[in-house]
């Protein structure tokens, strides 16, 4: 899907993330393992991003991304015209769907992905490391999901990560991809103050 040599050359152990970040969250299709992945502005103009955390089950997630939303600046999402979210992505139609009331229960409001944002999302990763726009840390975990996944079509010309379709585990890469388009979205939004998840 993406060229190793091309992956390699957006590798930087040094880069951060120095503003608002946006966070995402994807479930394997039996449940066993999720991942939280992080996108955000670095100081060059270009958007980092990585996998938090991956571990096994789901329900670890939502005490995991409260305290995360919680302890660091969070983007706004901007949705149409009016409407403002949470930087927090999660696909309803998959695997992680599940997890949406319980996230809303603990008083955060994630964006719900549509088909259309996922194929953009996708889409966009595969130009954002082709035209380097993006950075990485190397982890081995988002180059192993990367190298197991496969794809499936979406919509006119678009495609998607297949997680039924995939070798392995590849939520690292279904949720970094994700949380970079989460970035895009979150470009139009003001600067947000740290946000703490209601009790």
């Amino acid at each position: 899907i993406i060229p190793p040599l091309e992956w390699l050359a957006c590798a930087d152990g040094n880069s951060r993330i120095t503003g608002p970040k946006v966070w995402a969250i994807d479930v394997s299709p039996n449940g066993s393992r999720a991942s939280i992945a992080v996108a955000g502005p670095r100081p060059d103009g270009r958007v980092h991003f990585e996998l938090v955390d991956n571990q096994p089950g789901s329900g670890w997630t939502v005490q995991r991304i409260r305290d995360l939303v919680a302890s660091h600046q969070t983007a706004r999402l901007k949705v149409g015209d009016r409407q403002w979210r949470t930087g927090l992505l999660i696909d309803p139609t998959g695997p992680a769907g599940e997890l949406v009331p319980r996230l809303r229960a603990a008083g955060l409001d994630p964006y719900l992905v549509t088909v259309r944002d996922m194929g953009q999302a996708c889409g966009g990763l595969q130009v954002g490391v082709h035209e380097r726009r993006v950075a990485h840390i190397g982890q081995d975990q988002l180059r192993d999901a990367l190298n197991g996944a496969s794809r499936r079509d979406v919509g006119d010309g678009a495609w998607a990560f297949a997680r039924k379709r995939s070798d392995l585990d590849i939520t690292p890469i279904v949720a970094a991809a994700m949380a970079l388009h989460g970035q895009q979205m979150a470009e139009a939004a003001p600067a947000a103050t740290p946000l703490v998840a209601r009790a």
